[in-house]
């Protein structure tokens, strides 16, 4: 019984998505992956900026519109909208998506890693 339980919600949680990323977001809910951002980054809404700019509210949000911080103006003047696609090009291959930023960090190559990590960006919105 335990067993038929399981594997139904396991089902249940990938049946949303054919790749199974809502049940990977679901499990993404920790802050683990996010330490690697953390070295740089806030991410509540009444936190300030560090080294980078706070990431509430990432998604969605106009790149280099955070209130209050400087970006670069590889940044600043790109006219991206991060989004799930724009945040994987970006995390995978900061220097070549936007050439001249200032983000020190290596790419992230692990696919379900930047999985992870995209979509514990993604929960951090009201």
């Amino acid at each position: 019984m335990r067993v038929l339980l399981c594997l139904s919600i396991i089902i249940f949680a990938s049946a949303g998505n054919a790749n199974g990323s809502d049940a990977l977001c679901e499990i993404a809910s920790t802050d683990r992956d996010f330490q690697r951002c953390a070295v740089c980054h806030t991410k509540t809404p009444e936190s300030s900026h560090l080294s980078g700019p706070n990431l509430w509210g990432i998604v969605g949000r106009r790149a280099g519109s955070a209130e209050g911080y400087t970006y670069s103006r590889a940044i600043a003047d790109s006219g991206v909208i991060w989004n799930e696609d724009s945040l994987r090009q970006y995390l995978s291959q900061p220097s070549q998506f936007l050439p001249g930023n200032r983000m020190m960090m290596a790419p992230i190559q692990d696919t379900e890693e930047l999985d992870r990590i995209i979509c514990h960006l993604k929960s951090l919105s009201e």
